[in-house]
């Protein structure tokens, strides 16, 4: 993980964990709630988004911040989606691990190999035989990522 001062204009690659890596995000209706969240963050202005997969334990978001940083963006993000969530499942308190991991990436190339190999993850995890086959990820969804 980044130092916090480097993970404030880091980017684009964000990786959240569930507090306690259980997979109460392999809930159908609890990915969709994520999906929904990281959607709306785009929506909002926050960040644009390049790609995104919802996995049972955890989430992946390529980025470019927009009109937050990066860490007030994810924060956003998380507590929204943990809000929802916790709702869904009659659950209180923290759906996230505290804080996030983050790498950067130099150019367009590199992102486009990142966001290929980000969606590939439901595939090495055999949740899906393609990757645009896994309902929660931007391989599924391409209408609506930002261009890289």
């Amino acid at each position: 993980m980044l130092p916090s001062k480097q993970r404030e204009n880091a980017g684009p690659v964000v990786s959240i964990t569930t507090r306690t890596k259980s997979p109460v995000l392999a809930y159908e209706r609890a990915g969709r709630l994520v999906e929904e969240a990281v959607l709306a963050g785009k929506e909002r202005g926050w960040y644009y988004l390049l790609g995104y997969v919802v996995m049972p334990d955890h989430l992946h978001l390529i980025i470019r911040p927009r009109g937050r940083e990066v860490s007030a963006a994810v924060q956003a993000v998380k507590s929204l989606a943990g809000r929802r969530v916790n709702a869904l499942l009659g659950k209180k308190g923290a759906l996230w691990r505290r804080g996030f991991g983050a790498s950067v990436i130099e150019d367009q190339a590199g992102a486009r190999r990142t966001i290929k190999y980000v969606e590939a993850n439901p595939v090495r995890d055999r949740l899906a035989s393609t990757p645009e086959g896994y309902r929660f990820s931007s391989a599924h969804r391409r209408e609506v990522v930002d261009p890289v």
